[in-house]
């Protein structure tokens, strides 16, 4: 309609209304990517908004990584309305209104619901504690709710077909050869308690493997490019914002400690961790498809620590980890997949006995088929 002005003044004066609305709707980047041909007085030029552009994101960005209050998330909807628009503001604020609901608990990753397969009925309202877990087998006091019976579950899958493809040869050669390249440890995020246990791991690594172990403690992640040949990693905290830092090895195995790194595992245009690490190359990786709470994590030091031994899968690594079921958690991964079954890096025998499975534990917990001898065929 714009084109079929012909009077000059009369077409810019409708090129800035439409700018106008384009920039409350859809904000600043929308409006860089659909800048007219043709010069208009008083709009932007394409410098102009990179600069606009780059500036708010750089706050948005500083906000992100600082702790919670009133006032940062009344400026991160303003960023956020300033970059994407109206719509944009929504999207963000309804994510965040979902990521703080304490009250509607009854969804569950499909993952996290198969194992309870055996039980006839229980509540879906919010999580069930994991018979699995190491340290409710070494408790001498068992939850009223305790599951009787439980199936460990996983899932092979990305944004592709050719993604499971992928992840399934990738953690056969990587099982053979053995997993080599560095160990990726990025701390520094919200919570220092937390932060203590990436420590404990890092000094698991330091002390005890043979693995290259680069530790990062500073506040910012690691930098776009700035790990190459990663084997293993766990770090946090940027929720749904993948950041390119990473070359992964074959075979590799890691997640990022966020909130929803799993919601769209199969929508290759999310910037979602999981989505992105499976995209990229890793082959096994663990994510929440939506507001988990940051207590529904396996804990790293524990996780890994039984990864490295070789005696273990990375679906036995999980279920003896996390701590609950019927919640938000999915593991994606080959469920048969034990990176260091010919090269062990560490051993059982410096593991609490519960963790190792060295304590006796209800028969009916031990529910892992034997993985064949040659699993080329599967």
């Amino acid at each position: 309609m714009i084109r079929t002005l012909r009077d000059p003044a009369q077409r810019q004066i409708a090129l800035r209304q439409l700018a106008a609305i384009e920039l409350h709707a859809w904000g600043l980047k929308f409006l860089r990517g659909n800048l007219p041909a043709e010069s208009v007085p008083r709009m932007s030029a394409q410098a102009e908004l990179d600069k606009q552009i780059a500036a708010a994101q750089a706050e948005l960005d500083k906000l992100t990584r600082q702790e919670p209050t009133v006032e940062t998330a009344s400026r991160m909807i303003e960023l956020v309305d300033e970059l994407e628009g109206a719509a944009g503001a929504w999207e963000f604020c309804d994510k965040q209104v979902k990521a703080i609901d304490w009250v509607q608990r009854g969804d569950a990753a499909v993952d996290s619901e198969l194992p309870l397969l055996w039980e006839k009925e229980y509540s879906l309202n919010g999580p069930r504690p994991n018979p699995m877990n190491w340290r409710l087998i070494a408790s001498t006091t068992k939850p009223a709710d305790l599951p009787g019976k439980i199936l460990m579950a996983c899932r092979i899958d990305g944004p592709h077909v050719r993604d499971g493809l992928r992840i399934i040869k990738d953690s056969i050669a990587a099982e053979k050869e053995g997993l080599a390249g560095k160990f990726y440890i990025d701390a520094g995020g919200r919570y220092p308690e937390y932060d203590k246990n990436l420590l404990a791991l890092a000094d698991i690594v330091r002390k005890h493997t043979r693995l290259k172990l680069v530790l990062d403690t500073d506040k910012r992640l690691f930098g776009p490019g700035s790990c190459p040949d990663a084997a293993l990693y766990v770090g946090w905290y940027s929720v749904s914002k993948y950041v390119p830092a990473f070359t992964w090895a074959r075979g590799s195995v890691g997640w990022h400690v966020a909130s929803v790194e799993a919601v769209h595992l199969r929508a290759a245009a999310s910037d979602e961790w999981c989505v992105k690490m499976i995209q990229n190359g890793i082959a096994a990786t663990v994510g929440a498809v939506n507001e988990p709470f940051l207590g529904a994590f396996p804990l790293p030091q524990e996780f890994f620590a039984l990864l490295l031994t070789g005696e273990y899968t990375v679906a036995d690594c999980y279920w003896r980890t996390v701590p609950n079921t019927s919640w938000r958690m999915t593991l994606i991964a080959d469920p048969l997949y034990n990176p260091f079954k010919f090269k062990p890096q560490y051993t059982s025998f410096n593991l609490p006995p519960a963790l190792a499975g060295r304590e006796p534990a209800p028969s009916i917990l031990n529910l892992r088929p034997k993985a064949p001898a040659d699993r080329d065929g599967q």
